[in-house]
């Protein structure tokens, strides 16, 4: 059975070296290895290791990810100096890439915080000259740090079978001078260090609404939950860090548009007329950036679906979308800079924080719970009477339409969901996510084909290949095939949101 590890840590008043020579001061120490290196740790933006208890550690040129309650590898790497992976495909091929492409999908890591590390490793003999235990002496302290003096010092002490005593003897004395027993990750003390507390952001909308509070106030905590989100993202899209800075701003501002214009008559409409105006101005803005980023994010899919010969034709359309993106990506940023969208974020924060209007309409005072419950079920009755009607015939843009009111009825389930129980609003969530999912790709699939058309029409039947007209024009074929399955699935789809389990839920919210 192998011998247990202690590992304790050293109050910051203690000199580790010092108080080391005084607890094994009967015994002899012979060195085996002392270094001195950094630690990198790093995370995604919204903390996708963390938040399943993995930490990502870079030490010189090698990186390891290992579970931050028993500190037990997962997987590690070894790259070359020069190397420094940004996504999970970065990595080579093998468990660590394989655990990250898991968990991180296409968001970028991050460097979090430096450590600097000194560790000294050593053997303990007794006065016969047996090595009785392996200790290690570490002392960490984190660099570039908000909050000066944040260290960890630790002594580990791995006794070697038949002399745990010793190892008791050396334990005891640390622990009288003050030592305690290692509960903390270097991850912790360095994220202390620098002013960041863990999963301190989610693109989860998360808001507790008691059922008393007044339409006014719930609506003023839902958008300015909304607006942080925004503003938590300004900085990574201008960046260009990864595409999910300007999918979680999109989707704040989509559900500000939605809650403007969903929870009604709780604030004074000629403000917010203005209001509405700017987060559609907003809205537009990101538009195409974000139909180029869906593209490219996509072109190993697109590849797929061609023979092998046609595939190297794509490479000049997705060239086009790159350099069309690098100038939709200066434009966003200049306008994330500008004069208009700093008074518009100036002027919202203002009425968010601004005192109760006087003149309010009649649903600023209302109970929340009650207006929520009126506002859902106005919402879920549009949605099931439109999703009925749809049959084999009708046109594409009435599933668009109804895609934009599941969407609709999502944001309020979501903004008011603390006000009802969680089991019921699981339900019905999972069976309008089906739904969305399949309206969604419905809707990216046109978008793709539309995007597609456009781009054969810019082409020059004197300057282009004819396997590039077959590589366009057969990925077109295939995107409306799929889209046509997609379509299909519809009725089914449709028909498990609309279940007698979901509509009955649906009536119990509605009191």
């Amino acid at each position: 059975m192998k011998n247990k590890v202690c590992t304790l840590r050293l109050p910051a008043s203690v000199d580790p070296r010092g108080i080391w020579r005084k607890a094994a001061g009967s015994h002899t120490c012979e060195p085996i290895e002392e270094t001195v290196q950094i630690r990198t740790f790093y995370d995604t933006f919204d903390w996708r290791l963390f938040n399943r208890d993995l930490v990502l550690l870079k030490e010189r040129d090698r990186y390891l990810l290992y579970s931050l309650p028993n500190r037990e590898t997962v997987a590690s790497v070894s790259l070359p100096r020069e190397a420094d992976p940004v996504y999970s495909t970065d990595f080579p091929e093998g468990p660590m890439k394989g655990v990250l492409q898991a968990h991180l999908s296409v968001r970028a890591l991050l460097p979090l915080a430096k450590a600097r590390t000194r560790r000294q490793t050593m053997r303990v003999l007794n006065r016969n000259e047996k090595t009785v235990l392996i200790a290690t002496i570490e002392q960490a302290r984190v660099m570039d740090a908000v909050h000066t003096g944040q260290s960890l010092s630790t002594v580990m002490l791995n006794p070697v079978r038949g002399y745990e005593k010793h190892a008791r003897r050396l334990r005891r004395f640390l622990r009288d001078a003050g030592a305690e027993p290692q509960t903390e990750d270097l991850f912790h003390v360095a994220m202390r260090a620098t002013g960041r507390e863990p999963a301190d952001y989610t693109s989860k909308f998360n808001v507790v609404l008691e059922p008393d509070l007044n339409g006014a106030e719930a609506a003023r905590r839902i958008l300015g939950c909304l607006f942080r989100t925004i503003r938590r993202n300004e900085a990574g899209i201008k960046e260009d860090v990864d595409t999910e800075f300007l999918h979680d701003f999109r989707v704040g501002i989509r559900r500000t548009r939605s809650a403007l214009s969903q929870i009604k008559s709780v604030f004074p409409e000629v403000p917010l007329r203005r209001f509405r105006k700017d987060f559609s101005w907003l809205g537009k803005l990101t538009n195409r950036m974000r139909d180029l980023d869906v593209a490219l994010l996509k072109r190993d899919t697109y590849g797929l679906l061609l023979p092998g010969y046609l595939r190297p034709r794509l490479d000049p359309l997705f060239e086009s979308m790159r350099d069309e993106r690098t100038g939709e990506h200066r434009r966003l940023a200049a306008a994330l800079d500008g004069d208009r969208y700093r008074k518009i974020a100036a002027e919202w924060e203002a009425f968010l924080e601004g005192p109760p209007e006087s003149d309010a309409p009649d649903n600023a005072e209302a109970p929340a719970m009650g207006l929520a419950q009126g506002f859902i079920d106005k919402r879920y009755r549009r949605v099931v009477e439109m999703g009925a009607a749809i049959e084999a015939s009708t046109p594409d843009a009435d599933l668009h339409r109804l895609r934009i009111e599941c969407k609709k009825l999502r944001y309020l389930l979501e903004f008011f969901s603390s006000l009802f129980p969680p089991g019921e609003i699981r339900l019905i969530v999972g069976h309008l996510k089906s739904l969305q999912d399949n309206l969604g790709d419905f809707n990216d699939l046109s978008v793709q084909q539309a995007d597609l058309k456009e781009y054969l029409r810019t082409l020059s039947a004197e300057r282009t290949h004819p396997e590039a007209f077959a590589a366009i024009g057969g990925l077109i074929g295939c995107l409306y095939r799929e889209q046509q399955t997609v379509r299909g699935a519809f009725s089914k789809t449709f028909t498990e949101f609309n279940r007698a389990e979901v509509a009955a839920t649906f009536r119990r919210l509605s009191g």
